[in-house]
């Protein structure tokens, strides 16, 4: 998928801007003249979409959510009423204590665990490729994945 960060290579590649970032603060970032916001889906449809093309709905990165654990957490039974199946716990800009509170919210409402790096090569140099997790942690929702195919 084509997106801003592969624009502002090209822009710097060509010489409009002189850096990556510099494309983002001139052009691309929310509010520049280039910036367009994403077509959002309301959740209840999003999950819907993604149990009809036998897909697996998972919140992914929770913490980008800005809730508290309290509003996280309703919004969390809502989208599980939804047929929610998974929470991303681990993932590379996740504290301890949010792991911990992710967890929780996993076990508490049945919810598959998943992890993942965020990992988009030059575009993101800080993030490595891969996430460190337990395999016992994962495993039901891996054999989620693999179930009926």
């Amino acid at each position: 998928m084509i997106g801003r960060p592969h624009f502002a290579n090209l822009f710097a590649k060509k010489g409009y801007v002189k850096s990556y970032q510099d494309a983002f603060d001139k052009y691309l970032d929310k509010g520049k003249p280039l910036y367009l916001n994403k077509k959002r889906l309301q959740p209840k449809n999003a999950i819907e979409l993604i149990l009809d093309a036998e897909g697996i709905p998972v919140v992914a990165h929770p913490y980008q959510t800005k809730l508290n654990d309290e509003k996280l957490e309703e919004l969390v039974v809502d989208l599980t009423n939804y047929g929610l199946m998974g929470i991303e716990v681990f993932y590379s800009k996740h504290t301890h204590d949010q792991i911990r509170f992710y967890q929780y919210l996993a076990d508490k409402y049945g919810l598959l665990i998943t992890a993942g790096s965020d990992f988009h090569g030059k575009t993101k140099p800080d993030i490595k490729l891969g996430i460190n997790v337990e395999d016992d942690l994962l495993l039901p929702f891996l054999q989620e994945v693999v179930k009926d195919k």
